[in-house]
């Protein structure tokens, strides 16, 4: 019944005036519009009503008995803010797969970054046209820091309607490399430990590069090589990683890799090869004569044009070592409890 009165008053809150139709996100309102998130919030508002029929040891989950929300009259996904503090994704799920998975029954989703902001802006998602008519839920979920995101609106609109409120696309999308793993704020450096290679990383979830074509770091000075591993997904289904080396130097260097053609960035890590022993073939051995390095990065960003100097991307092939980091980077165990990455992939230890 509480889902069927969402949805009824979702309804009633399209305006007259023009088809887009506005969702209401107030239940989750701290201040004003202003919501808050933890790390990897989820702000929903449900759109279907009916539950699944779901078979725990079976692993499925059939939704005959739910009637999703149809959006076949619109085409985007719209998010208009003040200003935001935080990472943030908008997320339009569509139909449940029919599968459950390690966090519960799995859904079709489209998603796209809400970048931080102190001054708002204006967001679409292009809703999947052979699943609009399904849509379960729209949610805003937050990245792996707390932040605050002020919202004015969140609605479906139609191709015009986005087309008349879209904002000039950016040459340049700015990437917070404040939070990732081994950043010492005290210093403005990144400082990487000596006797392991390590895994520094930021987890974005969803981050999609959308029409940027290079992911560029800018770097003032690098005592050591440290290697870029960047995973998530590409349009045709594959999980990439690719792999940057950032050259040891004493002057500044513009250091890029292309994305073209990925559809989402889930996470990014630091690896430390400032080896004292790089020629050794045993990974266990050479990564333990990995030496402090120092690195400064004066910015990160995702770009439009390829830079124009600088030092394009040498792949390192990425060593199946089975050592386990936390989410901090720190070697940790088979003891140790939480979120852990192994040979770059996340995963929960018990």
């Amino acid at each position: 019944m509480k889902k069927l009165f969402t949805l009824i008053a979702v309804a009633l809150a399209a305006t007259s005036v023009n088809a887009k139709q506005v969702l209401d996100f107030s239940a989750h309102y701290t201040e004003g519009t202003t919501i808050s998130f933890g790390a990897w919030d989820w702000k929903g508002v449900g759109l279907s009503t009916g539950d699944l029929i779901k078979d725990e040891a079976a692993k499925t989950a059939d939704d005959s008995g739910v009637t999703y929300f149809d959006a076949s009259d619109f085409d985007y996904l719209v998010i208009k803010y003040s200003a935001s503090t935080a990472d943030v994704s908008l997320i339009a799920q569509y139909n449940c797969k029919g599968t459950i998975g390690e966090w519960g029954p799995e859904y079709n989703q489209g998603q796209i970054s809400v970048d931080k902001s102190a001054t708002g802006g204006i967001v679409g998602l292009a809703l999947d046209a052979s699943l609009k008519s399904k849509i379960n839920s729209v949610a805003l979920q937050g990245g792996n820091a707390t932040g605050t995101l002020t919202v004015d609106e969140v609605y479906f609109a139609t191709a015009d309607e986005w087309e008349a409120v879209k904002p000039a696309p950016p040459t340049t999308k700015e990437i917070d490399f404040t939070s990732f793993g081994g950043y010492d704020a005290a210093s403005g450096n990144f400082v990487f430990k000596a006797g392991e290679a390590g895994w520094y990383s930021k987890w974005f979830g969803t981050m999609n590069p959308d029409y940027f074509k290079y992911l560029v770091i800018e770097v003032a000075s690098s005592n050591g090589d440290v290697q870029l591993v960047i995973q998530g997904t590409k349009a045709e289904g594959a999980s990439p990683a690719e792999n940057m080396m950032i050259l040891k130097t004493e002057t500044p260097q513009t250091f890029y890799v292309e994305v073209a053609g990925w559809d989402n960035i889930s996470q990014m890590a630091f690896q430390n090869f400032n080896f004292s022993d790089p020629d050794n073939e045993d990974w266990a051995t050479k990564a333990a004569s990995a030496m402090e390095t120092t690195m400064n990065v004066t910015a990160m960003y995702l770009a439009v044009d390829e830079p124009t100097t600088g030092i394009n991307k040498i792949p390192v092939k990425v060593v199946n070592n089975g050592v386990r980091y936390n989410l901090a980077g720190q070697k940790v165990d088979k003891s140790y409890k939480g979120l852990v990455i192994e040979n770059g992939k996340k995963f929960i230890q018990k």
